[in-house]
């Protein structure tokens, strides 16, 4: 029977080898480190950053912030402020109490 060091060792170097092919090319860097210094490495890519958004929330906001103005708008896309509200827009972040 294998040690739980051994068994953790293989576990996280087939992790670390599905992670890496998984990988897009443009990955951010805080969360690929905070994914392999994980006792349990995260298979894919989702799950790293799942981890890193449950461990660090405002690190992670700040992180998609920054990649969202580095990407810009998608083609199309506007702010619009509505001056009334239709029962058929759905309902809101904000709800009333």
């Amino acid at each position: 029977m294998k040690k739980t060091s051994e068994w953790r060792a293989e576990r996280n170097r087939k992790a670390l080898a599905r992670l890496r092919k998984a990988l897009p090319d443009i990955f951010p860097a805080p969360v690929l480190n905070h994914a392999l210094n994980r006792p349990f490495i995260p298979p894919m890519p989702r799950r790293a950053v799942d981890a890193y958004w449950r461990a660090h929330p405002i690190r992670a906001d700040r992180l998609a912030r920054s990649l969202a103005r580095q990407s810009g708008t998608p083609a199309g896309w506007t702010w619009r402020l509505a001056t009334t509200r239709k029962p058929a827009d759905g309902p809101t972040v904000r709800t009333d109490r």
